[in-house]
């Protein structure tokens, strides 16, 4: 396994939502630079950039909804 360079390269942002539990969980999709004595290459990871908890099938949902939108722009 390789060492992390530090080099990371936004890609976008994903929405994942489930109104039936309710929750909405924004990932910020990104390639991470690995390094060892073989050369590079870069790895696709996806953590959770943020998670919003609401009350299932309110209408805070849709409120919450379009604000993530905004927000990250998906």
């Amino acid at each position: 396994m390789g060492k992390k360079t530090g080099n990371v390269s936004h890609i976008r942002y994903i929405m994942n939502n489930d109104p039936i539990k309710g929750i909405l969980t924004v990932h910020d999709m990104r390639d991470i630079e690995f390094i060892d004595e073989r050369g590079n290459w870069w790895e696709t990871e996806s953590p959770v950039k943020e998670e919003i908890h609401y009350i299932p099938k309110s209408e805070e949902y849709f409120d919450t909804l379009k604000e993530l939108k905004q927000k990250y722009n998906v």
